[in-house]
């Protein structure tokens, strides 16, 4: 399996984590193409916060690697975001990590 895909993979396993804990009408989809970033996103701005939490921990658990994605200004500060804008993103930070 190549990085990406275990990325993907670390992403969508934390949607799911966070849609355990959401009510059916506001789960996010599971779906590379769900806008997570902006004003259009799919979860409130809590959600955000758990959700990138979830990723950190998915991702440290795959990678052995710390990102903080909550400090990383050029991710949550996008005008708008998918699944996969935040996948790429963090492709990007393994791949200067050397992971």
């Amino acid at each position: 399996m190549t990085r990406r895909e275990q990325v993907n993979e670390a992403i969508l396993a934390a949607v799911d984590v966070l849609n355990e804990r959401l009510p059916e009408d506001e789960r996010v989809a599971r779906d590379l193409g769900t806008e997570v970033l902006g004003p259009s996103r799919s979860v409130d701005s809590l959600g955000l916060v758990e959700l990138v939490i979830e990723i950190e921990m998915a991702i440290r658990d795959r990678f052995d690697v710390n990102l903080n994605l909550a400090n990383e200004s050029a991710l949550l500060t996008r005008p708008e975001g998918t699944i996969e804008t935040v996948a790429n993103y963090i492709d990007g930070m393994l791949e200067n990590l050397g992971k």
